[in-house]
C-alpha cells in the first residue's frame, strides 16, 4: 500500500518536458499548490487517503490497448491581455493533437524508449476533444477568451473569471504567467493541477502558462497525468522495494522510484533499491519523456477516472458538450473583441484599433466610433483620431452566416490635454508619487505575477528614495518600462537628459540591454537615443545572484548624459525608459534631469570666465580659450553622451589674465564623431562646454 508522499516545495524541470531558456528554474506547482489548498480544506487529506485505498490492491495487469476510449470535453479559458499569452486557435489545436497521441502511446518518440521500458508503453484509452457547446448549449470552438491583468499573476482566484462545469469540462486556463511568490527569486511555477479527488471542485482544472501550449513541450501531459490521479516518481522518496506494492515513489511498481526529481536523463541520477530511474516517464521533469506505463494506467488512471471523473465521458455529457458526433457545425457566430495601439491619447493623435474576435471566422466589421474621426468604419483595423479631450467609447460589431456579436467599452478611450512638464525640469523621486500625474507605469508578465517600475526605499543615488525593477523577478526577452510626462523644450537649448542608474550582472552570460527612447507623436511610436547591452550599463563587477537581490551601495551608481538636439524645439517630447529581461538582477534609476537642469552639464558661471572653444564643430584639434581671475592649476576632462570618461588631465598651469590651450582631439581620446563635454575645473569652480565632432 502507498502510505506516504512527500509535498513537494519545489523542482527544477528540464528543457524538453519544460523549455524555457536561460538560467531560471521552473517548476510544477501541483504539489505546492495542493499544498495551500490543504491548509484551506483539511478535508481533503481523508479524501486523498480513499483515494490511494482505491488503488491500493488494484494487481498488476496488461496495458488495455483495446478498451473503450473515454472521450474528455476540453475548454481552454485564455487569460490575456492581448499580447502574446492570447496564443492563436492553432497553437490550441497543436497541443490537443500532442495530448491525444500521448495519452493513447502513438507519439513517434516513444521510438526512444530504452529496451527495458519498451514493453511498459501503455495506452491511457483517453481522447481529448474541444467542446462544441458551452454550458448554455451555445456553439464554441472549445477556446473561451477573458482579457484581464490577472494573466500576469495568475492562481486558484484567476479561474473564477472563467468556469465551466468541471464535471462536464476539463478546464484548461492558460495565462501569461503563474504567482510564484512561495519559490525562490529567479524560480517560476510553469503549470499546476487538481487531483480527481478534487472533481467538481470551483478549482479543478490545469493552469498552465502560455508559451507552454503549442510549442512542443509536455507540461500540459504531465499536468492532465496529477487531473487522472499520477504522482511524481520521486513523490514518496526510495521507500522499499515494490512486489505487488510499493511505499516510495509514486506508489507504482513499474515505475522505479527515485529519491528526488530526475531532470536529466542520467540513467543513475537519483537511483533507488538499484533500480534504472525511468527517465522516460511523463511524471518524472527529464529531457526525454515518452510514456504513460501500464500500471500507472490501470492501477490509477483506470482506477480513478471511473470513480471520480465518469460523468466528463458519459453519453449524456458528450452530447451535452457536442462532442459525441450528433452536432457537426462548420463553425460559429463569433464573439467581438478589440485594442488600440492606445487607449490615452493626445488631441488630433492617430490611435489604431485592432480586431480581436474569436469562436468564429468574421465575414464583416463595424466600429463605432462617437466623437472620432472618423465615426464609423468597416476596416478591420481603423486608425481614428480625435479632436477634443474626454472620454470616448468604442464599439465593434462581428458577424458572420451563424450571426453577430457586439462589443462596446465605455470610456474606452483617454483624450487629454494634460499638463507639460517643461524642461529644465528635474525629478529625484523623494516627493514623488506613482499615483499622481502622467507617468506611465505599465505592467508585464514576470515569474511571480505582473512586474513593472516601482518607487522604492531600498536605495538611491542621493535621498532616500528612487525608481526600482525586479528584473530578477522578470521573464527573459521580456521588456519593462516607464514613460514619462510630456516633457516642453521648445524654450530649453540645452538638449540633454541626465540621470543615475545602478545595475548587477547574476552571471557573465547574461543578455540584458537598456534603452531611452523618445516620442513626438503622443507616445505612439518611440525611437531610440540610447541603447546600451549589459556589458556597458552593469554598474558593478560583482556578480550577484538572483537570490539575494542587488542593492546598490553609494560607489555602485553611474550617471548617463544623453543629448536629444535632433528634437530641438519640440513641444511635447515623451521619454521612455526600457530594461530588456536578460537574466540579469535588479535595476535603479534615480534624478532623472531634462535640459539645463541637468547637473555638470550647465555652464557655470566660476572664476574660470568667459570659455570659449573653436573650431566647434571640431576636426582634428580643439582650442580653448579663457580667462582666469588668477593663475591656478586646471584639470580637464573629456566625457561622451553616456557620461563616460575618456580621458582626464590634471595640473594644467593656468596664468592670470585671458590665454588659449590647443590640443589635437587624438590627445583627449576622441576618435569618432558625435557630440563630448569639456569640464574645466581649478578646484573651486567648474565650467563645463559641449563640443561636436565631424
Amino acid at each position: 500500500m502507498f502510505t506516504k508522499f512527500k509535498i513537494l516545495q519545489s523542482f527544477i524541470i528540464a528543457s524538453v518536458l519544460f523549455p524555457i531558456a536561460g538560467i531560471a528554474q521552473a517548476h510544477c506547482g501541483t504539489d505546492e499548490m495542493y499544498k495551500i489548498r490543504l491548509r484551506n480544506n483539511p478535508g481533503l487529506a481523508q479524501k486523498e487517503m480513499e483515494a490511494n485505498n482505491l488503488s491500493a490492491n488494484v494487481p498488476v495487469q496488461v496495458a488495455n490497448k483495446t478498451g473503450a476510449v473515454r472521450v474528455i470535453p476540453v475548454v481552454f479559458h485564455i487569460i490575456h491581455e492581448y499580447g502574446p499569452e492570447n496564443i492563436p486557435k492553432q497553437k490550441v489545436l497543436t497541443e490537443i493533437d500532442s495530448l491525444n497521441k500521448c495519452y493513447r502511446g502513438w507519439n513517434g518518440d516513444t521510438s526512444l524508449v530504452r529496451p527495458q521500458f519498451k514493453r511498459l508503453i501503455a495506452d491511457c484509452n483517453i481522447q481529448f476533444v474541444l467542446a462544441k457547446l458551452d454550458p448554455n448549449g451555445n456553439c464554441t470552438d472549445g477556446i473561451d477568451r477573458i482579457a484581464s491583468p490577472q494573466t500576469y499573476n495568475a492562481d486558484d482566484n484567476t479561474k473564477s473569471l472563467s468556469l465551466w462545469d468541471p464535471t462536464k469540462y476539463f478546464n484548461v486556463w492558460v495565462v501569461s504567467a503563474i504567482n510564484s511568490s512561495s519559490v525562490p527569486p529567479g524560480e517560476y511555477i510553469l503549470g499546476y493541477s487538481t487531483f480527481p479527488w478534487e472533481a467538481g471542485d470551483t478549482t479543478d482544472g490545469v493552469i498552465i502558462r502560455s508559451d507552454q501550449i503549442g510549442t512542443g513541450t509536455k507540461t500540459l501531459v504531465h499536468e492532465a497525468g496529477h487531473y487522472f490521479g499520477l504522482y511524481h516518481p520521486f513523490q514518496g522518496g526510495c521507500g522499499t522495494s515494490c512486489s505487488n506494492a510499493n511505499t516510495g515513489g509514486d506508489g507504482i511498481c513499474d515505475t522505479p522510484p527515485t529519491s528526488d526529481e530526475n531532470f536529466n536523463c542520467d540513467e543513475t541520477d537519483h537511483a533507488c533499491n538499484n533500480d534504472t530511474p525511468m527517465t522516460e516517464n511523463y511524471m518524472d521533469y527529464s529531457g526525454c519523456s515518452y510514456l504513460f506505463t501500464t500500471d500507472q494506467v490501470n492501477v490509477r488512471i483506470n482506477t480513478y477516472t471511473p470513480h471520480y471523473r465518469s460523468n466528463l465521458y458519459s453519453a449524456t455529457n458528450l452530447a451535452a458538450t457536442g462532442v459525441d458526433g450528433s452536432y457537426n457545425p462548420v463553425y460559429c457566430a463569433p464573439i467581438a473583441d478589440f485594442y488600440s495601439s492606445a487607449t490615452i491619447t493626445c488631441n488630433s493623435k492617430p490611435v489604431q484599433f485592432f480586431n480581436a474576435p474569436f469562436n468564429g471566422p468574421v465575414s464583416t466589421y463595424s466600429w463605432s466610433f462617437p466623437g472620432g474621426t472618423p465615426n464609423a468604419s468597416i476596416d478591420s483595423s481603423p486608425v481614428i483620431t480625435y479632436a477634443s479631450p474626454g472620454l470616448y467609447s468604442v464599439s465593434l460589431t462581428v458577424k458572420n452566416s451563424q450571426g453577430f456579436n457586439i462589443k462596446t467599452k465605455n470610456g474606452f478611450i483617454d483624450v487629454n490635454d494634460s499638463d507639460k512638464l517643461v524642461s529644465p525640469f528635474s525629478e529625484g523621486f523623494e516627493t514623488f508619487s506613482q499615483a499622481s500625474g502622467n507617468w506611465q507605469f505599465p505592467r508585464n508578465a514576470g515569474q511571480n505575477g505582473n512586474l513593472g517600475f516601482q518607487l522604492t526605499s531600498s536605495a538611491a543615488n542621493t535621498g532616500k528614495y528612487s525608481l526600482s525593477l525586479l528584473n530578477r523577478e522578470g521573464i527573459l526577452d521580456s521588456s519593462y518600462s516607464f514613460t514619462m510626462p510630456p516633457v516642453d523644450i521648445s524654450q530649453d537649448a540645452n538638449y540633454t537628459i541626465q540621470f543615475a542608474y545602478a545595475f548587477a550582472k547574476s552571471a557573465s552570460t547574461n543578455t540584458d540591454k537598456f534603452q531611452v527612447q523618445v516620442s513626438q507623436d503622443c507616445g505612439v511610436t518611440f525611437e531610440n537615443i540610447y541603447l546600451r547591452p549589459v556589458a556597458e550599463f552593469n554598474t558593478t563587477s560583482i556578480l550577484v545572484p538572483l537570490s539575494t537581490g542587488f542593492i546598490p551601495d553609494s560607489s555602485e551608481w553611474k550617471q548617463a548624459n544623453i543629448s536629444f538636439g535632433n528634437f530641438s524645439f519640440t513641444k511635447e517630447l515623451y521619454f521612455k525608459f526600457v530594461i530588456t529581461n536578460g537574466g540579469g538582477n535588479d535595476f535603479y534609476i534615480d534624478n532623472i534631469n531634462v535640459g539645463t537642469a541637468a547637473s555638470g552639464i550647465n555652464n557655470i558661471t566660476t572664476s574660470i570666465n568667459e570659455v570659449e572653444v573653436y573650431p566647434n564643430p571640431v576636426t582634428s584639434q580643439i582650442t580653448i580659450d579663457l580667462n582666469s581671475a588668477q593663475g591656478t592649476k586646471l584639470s580637464m576632462e573629456v566625457i561622451d553622451m553616456e557620461g563616460r570618461n575618456l580621458s582626464e588631465m590634471t595640473n594644467i598651469d593656468i596664468v592670470q589674465g585671458r590665454q588659449s590651450i590647443t590640443f589635437q582631439a587624438r590627445q583627449l581620446n576622441i576618435f569618432h564623431p558625435g557630440m563630448y563635454y569639456l569640464k574645466l575645473s581649478d578646484g573651486n569652480s567648474v565650467s563645463v562646454k559641449k563640443i561636436i565632432v565631424e
